[in-house]
């Protein structure tokens, strides 16, 4: 009875210990796995991050390449950077911004080329027609002289700028037909759409080896209402100017 009584102990303590055995795998399985889980979910996290940096990229750099239908407003074609400046005739902004961009084209003679392409909102009626309008000049010559008189003289009518044509010296009736050109008008408001679709979403905007930069940038370093420093123009230009 006795002998009886210690073997079934020693197969009680046996039954015990082979549990607390696979207890013990299985926790450690389950650490293994945990500890696995977090890497991988690292790992996509940061492929995530990648991918949407590049699309951020993507969309700063997709904007349209300069070609000969873009219109050169301050510099030399064959300066080393090009900038492209979206602007809206009819703001204030763009206004303002004229003469720093006049600046920085002194600034970095030979250097810096501004070229001008239109933005503005699809129900502004007179921002079409001045846009039309500088195209039309252009053709002769005139689109950076009408531009000039847009941001001088405001004028409110069609009229007002066939006036203002002659006085540059352009052919009026070859003007006027142009400006009242429906297909005209068309091709600058699609294009405005496109760019709208892509990158530029207020005037004025500059694009300058893909980078963005909204608003009428000042010439030199601010800060806006948060206190955060704001990089001016000039030396935005500088740094891309790096390595050229």
């Amino acid at each position: 009875m006795k002998r009886q009584t210690i073997l079934l102990a020693i197969f009680v303590v046996a039954i015990i210990t082979t549990v607390v055995l696979l207890v013990s795998k299985q926790n450690n399985v389950s650490n293994k796995v945990s500890v696995q889980v977090p890497d991988e979910s690292n790992v996509l996290l940061e492929s995530n991050n990648l991918a949407v940096n590049g699309a951020s990229a993507k969309t700063n750099t997709s904007v349209p390449a300069i070609s000969e239908a873009d219109q050169l407003l301050f510099g030399d074609k064959l300066a080393t950077l090009k900038m492209v400046v979206y602007e809206d005739l009819t703001n204030p902004f763009s206004l303002s911004y004229d003469a720093i961009l006049k600046q920085v084209a002194k600034d970095f003679a030979g250097k810096l080329a501004v070229y001008v392409r239109p933005y503005f909102e699809s129900d502004n009626t007179l921002a079409l027609s001045y846009q039309t309008a500088v195209v039309c000049a252009g053709e002769e010559d005139k689109y950076n002289e009408l531009r000039s008189f847009i941001f001088e003289k405001k004028p409110s009518t069609n009229e007002a700028l066939v006036d203002g044509a002659k006085e540059l010296g352009l052919n009026g009736t070859k003007f006027a037909t142009c400006l009242n050109n429906s297909d005209n008008q068309a091709k600058i408001a699609q294009s405005v759409q496109a760019i709208r679709m892509i990158a530029v979403y207020g005037a004025p905007t500059s694009i300058l080896d893909g980078e963005v930069i909204t608003g009428a940038r000042a010439l030199t370093e601010t800060q806006n209402g948060e206190g955060e420093k704001i990089e001016g123009l000039k030396s935005v230009i500088s740094r891309h100017l790096i390595g050229k």
